[in-house]
């Protein structure tokens, strides 16, 4: 498998970027959203923590100085330390179980996969993101859309970057990012307030 490949295929891509923005995140982490592919009558889908399968480590993509880190994912090896949160197959059965999450969730063909996807210089070796953009975290899948901060406008692409005067940005729970009227927002209260209600 090629990344020429994976970019021919959009149904793989988009599995690839949901990898990549996943284990972006480091593991015990707690998230709104979740991928279309995971299980949606799970017992908690509205909030649910990240975490590793147990042959899985988080480690920190290069970074300058000053940058933020970004994570990713590897598989374990011998001289790792053992793991924190997932211990064992049958701790990682239950995780699923409780949160929707696929048991093939970070297998080792969707680990290979997502690192396919990390920025790379010609000699191969793994180097530092682009530090923006930065995506805002979307509501859970099918609660609504919430107004985005104009002071984060700045970034996201230019596409973005300048909107204003009648139009703001959206984040839609798909996880889009909209151009809307302010108009058509100003009769409904709930769409300035995040899930909770309180902007959380």
């Amino acid at each position: 498998l090629t990344q020429a490949m994976v970019d021919a295929d959009p149904g793989l891509k988009r599995l690839q970027q949901d990898l990549l923005v996943l284990t972006s995140i480091v593991d015990n982490s707690t998230l709104h959203w979740r991928p279309d592919w995971f299980i949606a009558d799970a017992p908690y889908t509205d909030f649910w923590t990240l975490q590793n399968p147990p042959n899985v480590v988080t480690e920190y993509l290069p970074h300058a100085s000053g940058h933020v880190p970004v994570a990713t994912r590897r598989l374990r090896r011998d001289d790792d330390p053992p793991p924190r949160h997932i211990k064992d197959w049958p701790h990682w059965k239950r995780y699923c179980a409780m949160y929707g999450v696929p048991e093939h969730f970070l297998n080792v063909e969707q680990v290979e996969l997502m690192r396919l996807g990390l920025a790379k210089p010609a000699d191969g070796e793994l180097c530092e993101p682009p530090q923006w953009p930065r995506y805002p975290e979307p509501q859970p899948y099918g609660k609504g859309s919430y107004p985005l901060d104009p002071d984060l406008y700045y970034n996201l692409p230019a596409v973005f970057a300048n909107v204003g005067g009648e139009t703001m940005l959206v984040v839609s729970s798909t996880g889009a990012i909209e151009i809307v009227e302010k108009e058509s927002l100003f009769w409904h209260y709930s769409t300035w307030t995040h899930y909770s209600g309180t902007g959380g």
